[in-house]
């Protein structure tokens, strides 16, 4: 039972980090339209840095570094690219088609994308208390991190 506490407590912990771009709201709306371009930037350079530059060679290596190994990592990412791009384009013809114009195409995306990427947080902060009580404080405090990072510049 203790276990469970300290799994739902940090799950919550991590959670409370995404409302941090929520203070975007107070931000003078002169302000935001002259800092969004470079704050979006900033997180997209982030995101591909981290896929492209670390993420890449190390799915690559732990495959291996044969021919079609190397055939497969890449095909799981043009396959990723793909399936977005399919579902960008599925979601505006929606909007277009049935002219709902409140909201962004993208903002589904997103909102779809942090339900995936906060349910595997979860996932890795229940397995790692499982795991053991100080594994489970590293990694929440490596998720924490990490949101820190990537999650604020993209709000």
């Amino acid at each position: 039972m203790k276990t469970l506490l300290w799994i739902v407590f940090c799950t919550f912990f991590i959670s409370l980090i995404a409302w941090v771009g929520s203070l975007t709201l107070f931000v003078r709306e002169e302000l935001m339209d002259k800092i969004l371009l470079v704050l979006v930037a900033l997180s997209a350079g982030g995101l591909m840095g981290g896929a492209f530059l670390h993420l890449l060679p190390e799915a690559i290596s732990e495959v291996g570094s044969t021919s079609s190994a190397t055939f497969t990592v890449f095909s799981y990412l043009l396959l990723g690219f793909c399936t977005f791009f399919i579902l960008e384009q599925f979601i505006k013809w929606c909007h277009d088609h049935y002219g709902i114009h409140e909201r962004t195409p993208v903002t589904y995306l997103v909102i779809f994308s942090d339900l995936i990427h906060n349910f595997i947080d979860g996932l890795v902060i229940a397995g790692s208390f499982i795991i053991g009580f100080d594994v489970g404080v590293v990694t929440t405090v490596a998720i924490a991190r990490a949101q820190r990072c990537t999650r604020s510049p993209r709000r």
